[in-house]
């Protein structure tokens, strides 16, 4: 996977940045907490 920025994520999903930097860069992503390792961004769907 390409590494994109917070700024385009962002962008791209309207999502709202709580905390942290715009120029962070997001490596991998996962949706289940029990692959989670050091770097990985975990996403969770709104219910």
């Amino acid at each position: 996977m390409r590494n994109i920025s917070v700024r385009d994520f962002i962008n791209v999903t309207n999502a709202k940045l709580l905390c942290g930097s715009e120029n962070t860069i997001l490596g991998d992503f996962k949706k289940d907490t029990r692959e989670i390792e050091v770097g990985d961004v975990y996403l969770r769907s709104k219910r």
